[in-house]
């Protein structure tokens, strides 16, 4: 792994995944963040973990080197596990809400989702290289490239993410 420089370090908490999943969990629970990152999901086939990656690294204050060179297994592992597995649990929701037993399926499914995106979120900082960042000017752009929002809707939702992520981040500080 290349040397990172960050201000953390390389032994921070920038590369520690159980940071990081903490982290877009907290975020995720924020209705506005949640409501971005799946509108950028399934209008944009945006990845929410890349999105959720970016937001770690402004917390960070660094910016991806190679924002194109990520973990191609993590890559992979969304499409061959993450995807089929939330397909599965979303073809369940209308027989989860009179079914018992299929509800109790739908959240094994979804116990087995969360598990797979925590090995993704994983995977993603295994070969993440940083820059230090004068600010967060960057996200904006590199959140819409990696989410491929080009339409208005969803050019306002990489908006909406970065004033929920700004808005929390100035409640913690």
């Amino acid at each position: 792994m290349e040397e990172h420089n960050t201000k953390d370090g390389a032994n921070g908490t920038l590369l520690d995944a159980n940071a990081f999943w903490n982290f877009a969990s907290h975020l995720y629970a924020d209705p506005e963040i949640a409501g971005a990152c799946l509108h950028l999901q399934d209008a944009c086939g945006a990845r929410v973990n890349l999105l959720l990656l970016g937001l770690w690294l402004a917390h960070h204050q660094v910016v991806a080197s190679d924002p194109a060179a990520l973990a191609q297994r993590a890559v992979d592992w969304h499409h061959q596990l993450v995807i089929p597995l939330r397909g599965l649990r979303r073809a369940l929701k209308a027989a989860a809400q009179s079914d018992a037993e299929v509800a109790a399926l739908r959240a094994q499914i979804q116990t087995a989702e969360l598990a797979g995106e925590r090995i993704e979120q994983r995977w993603l900082l295994v070969d993440l290289a940083v820059d230090p960042a004068a600010d967060t000017r960057w996200l904006k752009s590199q959140l819409r490239q990696w989410s491929g929002a080009e339409a208005d809707a969803d050019v306002k939702a990489v908006h909406a993410l970065v004033t929920a992520f700004s808005r929390i981040e100035t409640k913690t500080k």
